[in-house]
């Protein structure tokens, strides 16, 4: 059985390979099929990716070593075998909310909210869950993007519902009461 690791490199300004970050400018951990990297304002790395058939998220030091304060998270939520990550966002606040798609039709489309530590924060929708936000009737939707509103702090989701065409959908969520308003 071969084993992954997902790779992170550092280029300078110059397009040199950064000799600070990591071991000459390159860094790996356990994972496979990155989907999402974000620098925090005090320069650490948050990285979504796919580990094993789980979606999991880790944080980097500023010179690529793996962040041990924060809870290193794969997510199997109940009732799941397998997640996927799509997406994610960081938060005004340091809250970082994701996009995971489940194989089950009840959790497929899932948002979780993660406290500035990496640990689900409880206080988001379901146990730091949010399943299935919008439904549009018996179609299939599926989210893709989700971004942060700079101003409002609202959630921003994207994706497509599958009637007999593709239709793009944006859906807000508030940051506060979660599935009230747009």
């Amino acid at each position: 059985m071969k084993y992954l690791l997902l790779f992170l490199c550092s280029f300078t300004a110059f397009s040199q390979l950064d000799s600070t970050f990591g071991t000459n400018g390159l860094t790996s951990i356990p994972g496979n099929s990155p989907v999402g990297i974000k620098i925090e304002t005090d320069g650490k790395i948050l990285v979504l990716m796919k580990k094993n058939d789980v979606a999991s998220l880790v944080r980097l030091m500023p010179d690529g070593t793996v962040d041990n304060t924060f809870v290193f998270q794969n997510l199997v939520i109940a009732g799941t075998t397998s997640s996927y990550p799509l997406n994610m966002a960081v938060q005004n606040d340091g809250k970082i909310v994701a996009i995971i798609n489940t194989n089950t039709i009840s959790t497929s489309n899932t948002l979780v909210r993660f406290n500035t530590d990496g640990t689900i924060d409880s206080s988001f929708g379901n146990n730091g869950y949010i399943f299935n936000a919008f439904q549009q009737g018996n179609n299939i939707v599926s989210y893709t993007r989700i971004a942060i509103n700079p101003i409002s702090g609202n959630i921003l989701i994207a994706g497509n519902i599958y009637i007999y065409l593709v239709l793009v959908l944006i859906c807000q969520l508030l940051s506060v009461i979660p599935l009230q308003g747009f």
